[in-house]
C-alpha cells in the first residue's frame, strides 16, 4: 500500500517571537579567519517568517505468511519534501565563514555602519565574549544563525521490522522482534546553493537506529531483554571532521504477577526493570564554549543504569 499528500504548517508562536540575540565571539575559535578579528553570531529570531510546505509519499510492504503462524514482516520507505522549512540554519557556525553552502548567511569584513545596524536590531543589546573591547570597524565577519525558512529540505529512508511469536509448550511462548531504520536528509539554504547533509552529522539524527529482544512469556511470569543502538554521526564543526562513536544499550525486565484467585496475594505483582544495564555512556565531544554539554544530546541519553522495582495490587 501507500499514500501520498501535501500539507502546510504555520511557523510556531515561540519561532515568531524569539528574542533576537547577538553574540561576539573570539575570532581565533573560527577557521579560515586569517585576521584573527572578532565574529558577530546572529541567533534566535527576528527575521520574518513563512509557512512550511510539504509533499510526502509512502510505501509499505506486509508480509504474514500462512506457513509460518505467528511470522510479521514489513518493510516502509518514505521520501519527505519540504520547501521553506524553519529552522536553524547553521550547524557548527565556526566553521561557516568559507562554506560555499552558507554563502548567503555570512558577510565577510562588514562596514562599521552594518555591524551597528545589527546591533541596533538586538532588543537586550550585545554580548560580547571575544576577549577584547567591542570596536564595529574591527568584525570579520556577521554569521545569520537565525531562525528562518530554508529554501529545501529532504528527507527519505526505509524502516524495517519484525515480530515472531511461537509456543515452546503450555501457556509458555517466546516472541523474537527487532527493527530498523536508515534515513537519509539534506538541506538547501537558499535557492542555487549546495545542499548539505543532514542525517549523520552532529545534532541531527544519525543513519542507523535499530532495536532488537527477546521475550519470555507465561501465565505469571514475563521476561525480556532488549538491545537499542543508536548509530554514530560526524562532527562537521571542524575540519577534518571528527567520527562521534555510537551508543548501544540493553534493556531487561522481570514480572511476575500471581496466579492465586484468593487471598493476600491475589491480584499482586512485582515488576524488576533495569534500563542500560551496562551503563553505557554517550561519546565525548570537544566544545568551544565550556558551558555547553560535552555530549551530543540531540541523539544520546546521559542518564548510566537505572533499576526501579515495582509492586502493584489489584483489589
Amino acid at each position: 500500500m501507500g499514500s501520498w499528500g501535501r500539507s502546510f504548517k504555520a511557523p510556531t508562536l515561540y519561532q515568531q517571537n524569539q528574542i533576537r540575540q547577538g553574540v561576539l565571539l573570539p575570532g581565533s575559535i573560527f577557521s579560515d579567519n586569517p585576521s584573527g578579528l572578532p565574529v558577530l553570531l546572529l541567533a534566535g529570531g527576528g527575521t520574518p517568517l513563512r509557512s512550511e510546505k510539504a509533499e510526502t509519499w509512502t510505501a509499505t510492504i506486509s508480509l504474514t505468511p500462512r506457513a509460518v503462524s505467528g511470522l510479521h514482516l514489513q518493510a516502509s520507505y518514505f521520501d519527505v519534501a519540504y520547501k521553506d522549512r524553519v529552522s536553524v540554519p547553521i550547524v557548527g557556525a565556526t566553521a561557516a565563514l568559507n562554506n560555499p553552502i552558507y554563502a548567503n548567511l555570512v558577510r565577510l569584513s562588514p562596514s562599521s555602519a552594518t555591524v551597528e545596524a545589527e546591533i541596533a536590531r538586538l532588543p537586550q543589546g550585545l554580548s560580547n565574549f571575544s576577549g577584547s573591547a567591542f570596536d564595529a570597524a574591527s568584525i570579520a565577519a556577521i554569521i545569520d544563525a537565525t531562525d528562518q525558512n530554508v529554501a529545501r529540505q529532504n528527507a527519505r529512508g526505509v524502516d524495517l521490522s519484525g515480530q515472531y511469536k511461537f509456543s515452546i509448550g503450555g501457556s509458555q511462548t517466546l516472541e523474537l522482534s527487532a527493527n530498523a531504520s536508515y534515513l537519509e536528509s539534506r538541506r538547501q539554504v537558499a535557492t542555487g546553493l549546495p545542499f548539505s547533509r543532514l542525517a549523520g552529522t552532529i545534532f541531527n539524527p544519525p543513519h542507523w537506529r535499530a532495536e532488537g529482544g527477546l521475550t519470555y512469556s507465561s501465565t505469571s511470569f514475563d521476561a525480556s531483554l532488549f538491545v537499542n543502538h543508536i548509530g554514530g554521526t560526524s562532527d562537521t564543526r571542524s575540519l577534518p571532521e571528527l567520527n562521534v562513536g555510537s551508543f548501544t544499550s540493553f534493556d531487561a525486565t522481570l514480572r511476575y504477577k500471581a496466579d492465586k484467585a484468593s487471598g493476600i496475594l491475589a491480584g499482586a505483582e512485582i515488576m524488576l526493570s533495569v534500563l542500560n544495564a551496562l551503563n553505557e555512556k554517550p561519546a565525548l565531544i570537544q566544545n568551544s564554549d565550556p558551558s555547553l554539554p560535552p555530549y551530543d544530546s540531540s541523539n544520546y541519553s546521559v542518564i548510566g543504569r537505572q533499576v526501579s522495582v515495582t509492586l502493584r495490587k489489584l483489589f
